[in-house]
């Protein structure tokens, strides 16, 4: 009713509405409302969830002219201050978990928008922080993820450390069920470098075969990155496996 009036080229660029046909209808009618805010503290977005069991779970506004998500950090307005002060920026998953961590007083906390942690979120980040720790979920979902950021934030030669939550645990259940005083010694006894992340699964590999291929595998990352960034990850290979670094 509020939009009567007003030229239907506007409301459907605006992302609030879906049109069938001739006909408007509220994109986020019957569900929880989360603005999303640019780094100036104007909305340009919104995010939803569901109140029900229907799915999908969690709906964001389509890309607009003033919302592009590889360029958008949920909570990144109410960060600033707090990431320039301590010089990273934690990153999870959603805007779920960044609420819950803002109120927990852990407010150097953003969130990608329903895409992975993009370069372009790198860039925006970078501007601010000096590194980012990425908190992930611990189910097969989580470690996929945290993968696919490792290798971004390899390419854009961005420090990161990466931190996999218990599974079955996000990080609003794991401070509703252990508290705050829990969660921060977790935070501080689990972090691993993005060096000690990518080696782990080599060290604990037993089978000669399989510990190779995971060698392999985990050496592609490097292929064109700073000579830099990869000689340092070889010395620590080399150590781990026992082989000299003009081998691998």
């Amino acid at each position: 009713s509020h939009c009567r009036g007003i030229a239907a080229e506007f409301l459907e660029n605006s992302g609030l509405f879906g049109r069938k046909q001739e006909h408007f209808y509220d994109r986020f009618r019957n569900k929880v409302m989360f603005p999303i805010f640019d780094v100036k503290g104007s909305v340009i977005a919104f995010g939803s969830r569901v109140l029900d069991d229907s799915k999908p779970k969690y709906i964001n506004s389509p890309e607009t002219p003033v919302f592009k998500k590889r360029e958008t950090l949920y909570g990144l307005n109410l960060a600033l201050e707090t990431i320039r002060k301590k010089g990273f920026a934690y990153v999870v998953e959603g805007y779920m978990d960044t609420l819950a961590l803002h109120q927990a007083g852990f407010e150097n906390t953003v969130a990608p928008l329903g895409t992975a942690f993009s370069e372009d979120h790198i860039k925006l980040l970078s501007r601010y922080a000096k590194e980012a720790v990425l908190l992930f979920d611990g189910d097969e979902a989580g470690k996929k993820a945290a993968a696919r950021s490792v290798e971004t934030a390899l390419q854009a030669g961005f420090p990161v450390k990466i931190i996999t939550l218990p599974e079955n645990l996000d990080p609003d259940e794991f401070i509703e069920k252990r508290g705050k005083t829990a969660f921060e010694a977790f935070l501080e006894s689990s972090a691993l470098s993005w060096e000690d992340y990518l080696l782990n699964p080599i060290a604990s590999e037993k089978e000669i075969l399989l510990r190779r291929k995971k060698i392999i595998e985990t050496l592609k990352l490097f292929s064109g990155k700073d000579p830099l960034i990869t000689n340092q990850f070889l010395k620590k290979l080399s150590l781990v496996i026992g082989s000299p670094q003009s081998e691998l």
